[in-house]
């Protein structure tokens, strides 16, 4: 089964950085929120929980602005925190920890509306990467990396660079694969560039039922390494 947490993640991100607006939430039930929930883990030891909680469904630029009693929970690793508005458009929390396993985020309201307390998703195995060679020809070397341990589903390749075209994909997770050379292909054949090999794990979890329009929730262990791609 493939799994698009990840592509979700970068969407989400561009999304939010159009036009938009923003209601109070207690102007809204629990019933018309669309929640867009984010679990990211980088390799470097903590984990990232963004929520952005939309108005309209998936594709409204509305999104709640936290009063009175409203506010969030996550719970991860038998730590629980309460998210604080990120700056933008939703609201985060950083967890000193990268290791898989359950994470909740509760949508805790006054006595006058309803609670969403379970929304939920396990966050992938972290992982590590290997790339034997920082250096490669375009003309004529592969990009060949192997990352432990394995997993169990599809990962989210995406290899990119100022002088190359970008390649994205989905591969196997059984800890070793092979991007032929014949498919680096360059604007200006003789540039040289640093690229960067990005994997991404993704797992999709289950909204809170309270949320009738729906919503979103992917967790993701994100590494990228980096090389030179020359003529």
């Amino acid at each position: 089964m493939r799994t698009n947490a990840f592509s979700f993640i970068l969407l989400s991100i561009a999304l939010a950085a159009g036009c938009k607006q923003e209601v109070e939430s207690t102007d809204i039930r629990t019933s018309g929120v669309y929640p867009e929930v984010d679990v990211t883990a980088t390799g470097t030891g903590t984990t990232r929980v963004q929520v952005r909680l939309k108005v309209g469904g998936p594709a409204s630029n509305t999104f709640l602005d936290l009063v009175g009693p409203d506010h969030l929970q996550a719970t991860m690793g038998g730590t629980t925190k309460d998210l604080d508005s990120s700056g933008s458009v939703g609201y985060a929390a950083t967890f000193s920890t990268d290791a898989g396993g359950p994470v909740v985020i509760a949508f805790l309201r006054g006595p006058e509306d309803t609670t969403a307390p379970n929304t939920t998703v396990n966050l992938p195995e972290p992982f590590a990467v290997t790339l034997p060679t920082r250096e490669l020809s375009r003309a004529t070397d592969d990009l060949t990396f192997t990352w432990a341990p394995p997993g169990t589903v599809d990962l989210d390749e995406s290899v990119y660079g100022s002088c190359i075209d970008f390649i994205g994909e989905s591969i196997p997770d059984d800890g070793a694969a092979t991007v032929s050379h014949d498919r680096f292909h360059a604007e200006h054949a003789g540039d040289s560039c640093t690229v960067t090999l990005s994997l991404g794990r993704g797992q999709m979890g289950q909204v809170d039922p309270a949320f009738t329009e729906g919503g979103r929730v992917a967790a993701s262990q994100v590494r990228e390494t980096t090389f030179t791609s020359k003529p």
